[in-house]
């Protein structure tokens, strides 16, 4: 069961975590093994989504070996879209961010996701 960090709502984590769960099965195919995924949000800082923003981010981080940090204040699509880029990182730690994006994309093809 994934732990959110305090800064989630009770309601968004409701309305996100079972899309979570699914995702898994998903970023566990692109590793092609079955990978123990971190198994806690943590909350980005108002630093940390400024900080990012400078460089085109703000949505998300992942530091080695398994901090994944996103920001809570966006969209359950946006949280559920960014936890699932920053876990592709973990599990394809060499692959370039074009890459990741693209990887992104199919598994929200796949899971029917839409805006």
């Amino acid at each position: 069961m994934i732990e959110f960090g305090s800064c989630f709502s009770k309601e968004k984590i409701e309305r996100i975590t079972a899309k979570i769960e699914e995702s898994q099965k998903y970023i566990k195919m692109l590793a092609g093994k079955d990978v123990e995924l971190p198994q806690k949000i943590d909350c980005m800082t108002p630093e940390d989504i400024e900080e990012g923003r400078i460089v085109g981010g703000g949505h998300g981080e992942f530091t080695p070996p398994d901090t994944i940090k996103i920001n809570p204040f966006m969209d359950d699509l946006s949280v559920l879209m960014n936890y699932i880029h920053e876990n592709i990182h973990y599990v394809l730690p060499s692959a370039s961010e074009n890459l990741v994006d693209h990887l992104t994309d199919l598994v929200a093809f796949q899971m029917k996701l839409q805006r």
